[in-house]
């Protein structure tokens, strides 16, 4: 479904100052409906090769394929209908929501942009239905981002996310901030996604023993660079 090949990116810190390089020729491919794991520390790429493969920031070079369809040489708009089939969830629930927009207006809009509901009233019962597969209550729809919890925010992504019907969900980090119980609703909320729904994911983390559990193959990044790629079961034994 999803297949990176030789993608780079470098930075500047400042005009003059030489180039750094974030990402390293790096090359991966992951199945329609798999969980595939990016494994690395902190500052190793992780999250610049997340931002590269949705095209928030740009490449320097290299290619991403999506169900055969090189996606970093297209223009917006024919890039347009890609944009719902890839989804992220960041680190940070409560910083990817509008602290004025309240959580249905937060799931509704994607929505009504892609013109997936034809009213108000279809777009309020796909809301509610989102809520529903995602383990929350109908109550918290008329509340503000910073009226709910951290567990009850990345909830509110994923469902934003799903709305959408994406092929495939890149999570970036997505339990690091939420406590150990969180931690495990929302990763058991992903594999329950993965496992009924074939979305494919893409889980981004440093913690060895969430890949393992959670991926059936992982890839390791160290300054930029691919390291290994191996099955998850076999990693570490």
């Amino acid at each position: 479904m999803l297949v990176i090949k030789g993608l780079s990116k470098s930075f500047r810190n400042g005009i003059f100052s030489s180039p750094m390089s974030a990402v390293k020729n790096v090359s991966f491919s992951i199945n329609e409906g798999e969980a595939f794991g990016l494994m690395g520390s902190s500052g190793s790429g992780k999250s610049t090769i997340a931002r590269l493969i949705l095209r928030l920031i740009n490449a320097d070079k290299g290619k991403v394929f999506f169900r055969g369809k090189e996606l970093l040489s297209l223009s917006k708009k024919e890039y347009a209908p890609y944009r719902k089939r890839i989804q992220i969830i960041f680190q940070q629930p409560i910083q990817a929501l509008d602290p004025k927009q309240t959580i249905f207006n937060a799931i509704a809009e994607p929505l009504l942009v892609h013109n997936l509901v034809s009213s108000g009233r279809a777009a309020r019962k796909k809301v509610e239905h989102l809520l529903e597969v995602t383990h929350l209550s109908h109550e918290i729809l008329d509340r503000y981002p910073h009226q709910i919890s951290g567990g009850q925010a990345q909830r509110v992504v994923i469902a934003r996310a799903l709305g959408v019907n994406p092929f495939l969900i890149v999570a970036d980090e997505p339990t690091s901030m939420l406590d150990i119980s969180a931690q495990a609703q929302i990763l058991a909320l992903l594999k329950k996604l993965q496992i009924e729904q074939g979305i494919g994911i893409l889980l981004i983390s440093h913690d060895v023993s969430v890949i393992r559990h959670f991926c059936s193959r992982l890839a390791v990044i160290e300054k930029g660079e691919i390291v290994c790629q191996t099955d998850s079961s076999t990693y570490l034994n």
